[in-house]
């Protein structure tokens, strides 16, 4: 339990806040297949035991949309949370398998 909660910490010290970056999807031959404009937007509440995620997506056409995912509960995460980075995903990278690895 030490480690979700070290975990859970490095999450509201790091991360909540907005997370600016562009992503990019590739077929299983490695294409490029779609990249757009991503804001990550994590809010954790001023006790630290929850945290609200939304993401805002800005496509090359002009579109853009928004989706709201399930709030977090101290101390479970399915992100590994490092100093320096995290990911974002699953332990093993699989097709059609979101991962993610995003330094800061």
């Amino acid at each position: 339990m030490e480690m979700q909660l070290q975990n859970w910490d490095r999450f509201c010290h790091y991360y909540s806040d907005d997370l600016y970056g562009t992503w990019n999807r590739y077929s299983a031959e490695g294409e490029l297949v779609d990249s757009f404009e991503c804001i990550r937007s994590f809010r954790a509440l001023d006790d630290g035991s929850e945290i609200y995620h939304q993401n805002h997506y800005i496509y090359a056409n002009g579109k853009r949309e928004s989706k709201i995912f399930n709030s977090y509960k101290k101390p479970i995460t399915q992100g590994l949370f490092l100093d320096n980075c995290f990911s974002w995903g699953t332990a093993k990278v699989e097709i059609g398998t979101p991962f993610f690895l995003i330094p800061v």
